[in-house]
């Protein structure tokens, strides 16, 4: 898992479920990550909430793709159709 306050690479999280569906989940249930930062009381940094599609065993099928305005500590997802089968993350970036 992530160590709070180290950045890691894509194969340093390879395999890591980070967020993802579970057998269960339904069309309309809620879900809300939050972000819970250490080691960056004193640095200045961005946040920017990704995911990546997975197939029904969860292995990535694709590429990590940026939410759109999603920079926030907190990330609200409505599961649909569309989105039922993604993993999210979160990346920070020191600035």
């Amino acid at each position: 898992m992530a160590v709070p306050g180290t950045l890691q690479s894509d194969e340093e999280l390879a395999g890591q479920e980070l967020a993802a569906i579970h057998i269960g989940t339904k069309e309309g249930d809620i879900f809300k990550l939050l972000c819970e930062l250490e080691g960056y009381e004193d640095g200045a940094y961005e946040l920017q909430w990704q995911y990546i599609t997975t197939d029904w065993y969860g292995n990535y099928t694709g590429d990590w793709s940026d939410l759109a305005g999603e920079n926030d500590m907190e990330l609200e997802i409505v599961i649909n159709e569309e989105n039922a089968l993604r993993a999210w993350r979160v990346v920070v970036t020191e600035i």
